[in-house]
């Protein structure tokens, strides 16, 4: 080996040295809650943390309708005597406002059968994680089918014990088993969303939420996978568990949770969940994420044998801390706060106090250590409350502010108090003296299990971070290009997008998000509702009258339809992209050139420097007029056409083929790949400035060999159709015209009725014309047209400022009939959007209904409609029995001359017997679990008849 392969061996060993040594830290890119904030619930991170700065204590007493669910468990005498200490308590509590047994069932695809028998705490588990994930901005469908991790816990066995147990109908059926698994949490998380990563649920008591953190956080580190959900949900659905409780001494007699005061008697329970989404830091900052704040350290461990089985160790609270700290490369002193477990007991309370002095409790801080328990607004929330700890804390790094921790106006006098640690007695802005906000965050199990997490601000940067919907680079020089289109844009168009399962529920949305207005910019808003997944049920609305949007949203909401709101039911859609020639009107591209970079950046690519532009409308909005030269017309066309072309498949439309008619083909031929875009542009020239020249260019075009497509195209003239990777004479699909060695590009060239057929025959819908009007739509049968463009009126001055607003339209329409890609100018992008929970259905457990009414009234009972908290239309479930079913399964011919069946059509005969709409919705839908078992039954008969059909 020479001297210099050495010296290069080195240097790559050096640099994996570095790779290895260097700390990977992660973000908290998106955040979903669910917490008592008072006499409301918090649905949002910003409430959460105002009802906190608001010091709003959320204790109150159990509401008649949950106080019903408990006495029908059969703990009547538990509720009202009190015989014994472990058999009366107060029942007050941190309730969370909404009712426990509450589901978005058509969003998440429960059926009545499953959620009869299914644990409430994994209904709230799906919501909280899709709030998250709209606040982090990710469309679930573009994450689908990726390795994203799921870790989520509860504790808790309060429905299985009280509601279920000892009832035969929820012993025989099935969905009890898959609605009551401790793994369904998480299980049913991976499932809805498609999340192939690890899913692991979690019970480590009191700290399962921060040990879902750490674990995830441990998978991102180490590459297992690129992005975790991590949460915890706590309901108080029975009353077993605090029944046990109070019999060990560990619950307050009035329900609060008062850490570190004087009156600390005991902790008062609470309810609620969160979520948080993660990322390795270096990726959310490439990928341009809102980074909420950095986990930079996160330790597990456990108190061993204690003086107890419950009882906490102070040395190993002091470990486990020390541990977090050694990960993140941090010193005691550099951490400014801890949002502490904080339980509110006399055993609990000192000995955390004296865990963390012996950690943090240094000469070498700039400012003594702030100590707070969020339990003491909202209660404790048991697996839960690391979710709580943890959200708070994210909130003080990013606010700077750390809100007062109730009931310390006295402190406990059993703890002794160190010189460098107090109680948030008030609240406060964070200490100065600090480079940077590190929090600490405490959670300890009542099993032993015990964690620390360091939370940091996110990295600072010098504005807003900004990024386009679904594009790359904004341009931002558009003021300084052109001041007067800068200010007739002013206020700029924006599309804003709403979405739901349904008409009903697409209403009360519009209700919420109009509420949302009176806070928030309306450029903020749009942006945030392009960011969030979509739902069938569709709204959009184009404006720069953010009073406008408003009026007409709450318009639509009380079931009116004002003109400028567009919805429908989207649905999958193949729309082809039409290229057509016009010659004495364009469009202007002004205004998307200085809006989107794909625009610019392809029409910067096709303008050679040899011409003089200063005359070309798309260089120079200062024009009076329509260019008089016809080669600078064509090809402003030309440059027009690919450059919007290559916007909206940048934004996610994926067209069947590319066609186009004339000089349209030629930008249609280029685009797909089949000439280049300069050869496209050169073919353009000569056609339009000596057709002599063109004739000659086109004889060699002819013989030369044309590459494959990158994206499909269709020649309108002859029909013929390529595929990506299929050579030009390796034409897969209709029957092809003899004619077509080469795109019969001339004049005189027209799209005929074979072309169309052809989109037709390839089951496209929509043509999308790029062009100033659709102008051969009467020539395309059935097919539907829309124009991205508009012919310019008799005053030119009429159009400036119209042409965005127009593209914003017309996608806002495709996005409404289905097609990806929502567009907005350029802008900061914050999760503003309410939390999508329009349509929770109030489901009441069969074990209530069983044990409250009558028998002769149980059957009627079952079969009732859901009741609703919103007026919303419910998915009712047909009334049907096994004998419906078993007759339905008749009516197929599942025997062993069915091997010509197909088991979509039975499933569908099936369907039409029960009443079901759809085969789809039979499978799992509307059918107890033995009714769907038998249909299983009749389905796998068919596939043992003719196996090579089916498998």
């Amino acid at each position: 080996m020479s001297e210099e392969e050495l010296k290069k061996a080195l240097s790559r060993a050096r640099e994996m040295i570095v790779s290895l040594q260097k700390k990977r830290s992660v973000a908290i890119i998106g955040a979903g809650c669910l917490f008592p904030a008072g006499e409301r619930d918090a649905n949002t991170l910003g409430d959460f943390f105002q009802s906190l700065k608001a010091e709003t204590l959320s204790v109150g007493p159990m509401s008649e309708e949950r106080l019903k669910i408990w006495r029908s468990s059969g703990q009547e005498k538990f509720l009202t005597s009190s015989s014994s200490p472990t058999s009366s308590m107060d029942l007050s509590a941190a309730y969370l406002k909404r009712f426990p047994f509450s589901y978005e069932s058509r969003r998440f695809n429960f059926t009545q059968a499953e959620i009869r028998v299914m644990d409430p705490h994994i209904g709230l588990a799906l919501e909280v994680t899709q709030d998250a994930l709209d606040n982090a901005g990710l469309d679930p469908q573009n994450l689908a089918g990726s390795g994203v991790g799921v870790y989520f816990g509860k504790n808790g066995v309060d429905f299985g014990l009280d509601i279920l147990s000892g009832l035969d109908q929820a012993l025989d059926d099935p969905y009890t088993l898959i609605g009551n698994m401790p793994s369904s949490l998480s299980g049913r998380i991976s499932y809805h969303y498609n999340f192939l990563g690890p899913s692991i649920f979690l019970e480590t008591a009191c700290s399962t939420g921060l040990v879902a953190v750490t674990l995830a956080c441990r998978a991102i580190e180490s590459g297992q996978v690129d992005l975790a959900v991590a949460g915890a949900v706590n309901l108080l659905v029975g009353p077993s568990s605090s029944r046990w409780l109070n019999g060990l001494g560990a619950l307050s007699p009035d329900g609060r949770t008062r850490a570190f005061g004087a009156g600390a008697n005991g902790f008062g329970r609470g309810e609620g969940a969160g979520a948080v989404i993660l990322k390795d830091l270096e990726k959310a900052q490439a990928d341009g994420d809102r980074i909420l704040a950095v986990i930079e350290g996160t330790a597990l461990g456990s108190d061993g044998r204690s003086a107890g089985f419950t009882a906490p160790s102070r040395l190993a609270q002091a470990r486990v801390i020390s541990l977090a700290l050694k990960e993140a490369r941090l010193r005691p002193g550099q951490v400014g706060a801890v949002e502490a477990h904080g339980t509110g007991t006399n055993l609990g309370d000192p000995i955390e106090i004296e865990g963390l002095a012996e950690v943090y409790g240094v000469n070498d801080r700039p400012a003594p250590l702030i100590v707070g328990s969020v339990k003491s607004n909202i209660g404790h929330l048991e697996a839960a409350a690391g979710m709580a700890s943890l959200l708070k804390a994210v909130c003080v790094v990013r606010e700077g502010v750390i809100p007062k921790s109730l009931a310390t106006e006295e402190l406990n006098p059993l703890i002794g108090w160190t010189k460098g640690i107090e109680v948030a007695r008030s609240s406060r802005p964070w200490p100065s003296g600090y480079e940077r906000r590190v929090m600490g965050v405490s959670s300890f199990g009542v099993s032993g299990s015990l964690a620390h997490v360091l939370v940091a601000e996110g990295p600072k940067s010098p504005k807003l971070m900004e990024k386009e919907n679904n594009s790359a680079i904004v341009v931002k020089d558009l003021a300084t290009k052109n001041a007067s289109l800068a200010s007739d844009l002013a206020p700029t168009p924006v599309n804003v997008y709403l979405s739901a399962m349904d008409e009903a529920g697409l209403r009360l949305r519009a209700k919420d998000v109009a509420a949302v207005l009176d806070q928030t910019e309306l450029g903020v808003l749009a942006r945030s509702s392009g960011q969030i997944g979509a739902e069938p049920t569709r709204l959009v609305i184009t404006s720069r009258d953010p009073s406008q949007v408003a009026q007409d949203l709450n318009a639509f909401s009380q079931g009116q339809n004002p003109p400028s709101v567009i919805f429908g039911q989207a649905k999958t859609m193949k729309a082809a992209l039409y290229f057509g020639q016009w010659s004495d009107e364009i469009s202007l591209g002004q205004e998307l050139l200085a809006t989107f970079s794909v625009f610019r950046r392809f029409h910067e690519r096709l303008t050679p420097n040899s011409v003089d532009w200063s005359r070309s409308i798309l260089a120079d909005s200062s024009i009076e007029r329509l260019s008089p030269d016809p080669t600078l017309s064509a090809l402003d066309q030309y440059i027009y056409q690919v450059s919007l072309a290559k916007l909206l498949i940048e934004l996610g439309l994926k067209p069947v083929a590319l066609v186009g008619q004339g000089r349209g083909e030629v930008a249609a031929a280029a685009l797909a790949g089949v000439i280049s875009l300069e050869t496209g542009w050169e073919v353009i020239l000569k056609m339009t400035a000596d057709p002599a020249d063109y004739a000659r260019l086109g004889r060699r075009i002819q013989t030369a060999r044309l590459a494959a497509p990158k994206i499909p195209f269709l020649s309108a003239a002859t029909g013929d159709y390529w595929r990506p990777g299929k050579g030009w004479s390796e034409f897969e699909g209709l029957e092809r015209s003899p004619r077509a060695q080469s795109p019969q590009w001339s004049k005189q060239s027209n799209p005929v009725a074979q072309g169309w057929g052809t989109l037709k025959s390839l089951g496209v819908e929509r043509v999308l014309e790029l062009g100033p009007a659709t102008s051969l739509a009467d020539s395309s049968g059935e097919l539907t047209w829309l124009s991205f463009g508009e012919r310019l009126g008799p005053d030119r001055g009429e159009e400036i400022g119209q042409e965005l607003t127009r593209f914003l339209t017309t996608m806002g329409r495709l996005w409404v009939l289905g097609a990806p890609g929502r567009p907005n100018p350029p802008g900061p992008v914050e999760p503003v959007m309410p939390p999508r929970r329009a349509n929770l259905e109030v489901v009441t457990p069969v074990a209530s209904l069983t044990k409250l009414v009558s028998p002769g009234e149980e059957e009627r009972a079952n079969n009732d409609p859901p009741r609703q908290l919103e007026p919303a239309v419910a998915s009712q479930a047909p009334s049907t029995t096994l004998t419906d079913v078993t007759a339905a399964v008749a009516s197929t011919g599942v025997t062993a001359a069915a091997a010509s069946t197909d088991v979509t059509a039975a499933t569908a005969s099936t369907a039409s017997v029960v009443g079901v709409e759809s085969p789809l919705a039979l499978t799992l839908a509307q059918l107890q679990g033995q009714h769907f078992l038998a249909l299983c039954k009749a389905q796998l008969a068919l596939v043992k008849a003719n196996p090579k059909k089916f498998l």
